[in-house]
């Protein structure tokens, strides 16, 4: 149901764009073109918590290797502006997890750490550290580092609530990327903390279950 929702909402902004593209509308309708788009963007966030629990709730587990994820991963990342630093053990780590929602979390924490880094670098390049070791013979942790602006601290406590942001910017709803993240993370047995310092950068640490 959620997912046909989206679909149905999803479209009222094709058809917003068509209408625009005609020209020549009256100010008053123009304006209530932007209140129904931005209205329409506010339902498709609002579902997307719906979409997730679908998805968790079908999610099947596998057995994955984490490095060639990471690997991935972080071969997305192409920035002139940022460094990636990668640092996974030679031989394969194994966990037990649903691939598309191991891929989303971790997708959330990249793009928050370059979002971060962009053009708020002391120095003008961002560093991203991606460094996965064991922690004991039966679990991993994931550190991912970016020299960014970091978090105050009075933020810092309330980046996993859902929908809350520091990010403003008409039209879209933020704040769903680590909620999401964590909630993805625990489904797949493990754990996801922020450690992070104004002005010294932010890391996200996913813990999680594994073998050799």
């Amino acid at each position: 149901m959620a997912h046909r929702l989206g679909n149905a909402v999803g479209d009222i902004p094709h058809h917003i764009r068509q209408i625009r593209q005609q020209g020549n509308l009256p100010v008053s309708a123009a304006d209530s073109l932007q209140n129904i788009e931005y209205r329409a963007q506010t339902l498709i966030g609002l579902l997307e918590p719906l979409n997730m629990v679908v998805q968790m709730e079908h999610a099947t587990s596998e057995l994955l290797d984490l490095c060639k994820i990471i690997e991935e991963l972080c071969c997305q990342v192409k920035s002139a502006t940022i460094e990636l630093d990668l640092d996974l053990p030679a031989a394969a780590v194994w966990v037990n997890g649903s691939r598309p929602l191991l891929l989303d979390a971790m997708q959330s924490v990249i793009d928050n750490a370059c979002d971060a880094m962009q053009g708020q670098v002391m120095g003008g390049r961002g560093r991203l550290h991606v460094y996965l070791q064991w922690s004991g013979e039966t679990a991993v942790e994931l550190r991912i580092t970016d020299n960014g602006p970091g978090i105050p601290e009075e933020v810092l406590g309330r980046v996993f609530e859902l929908f809350y942001t520091t990010k403003i910017e008409t039209g879209q709803i933020r704040g769903r990327g680590l909620f999401t993240c964590r909630q993805f993370i625990q489904k797949c047995g493990g754990s996801v903390d922020l450690e992070s310092r104004v002005g010294a950068g932010t890391t996200c640490i996913i813990r999680l279950p594994a073998f050799r």
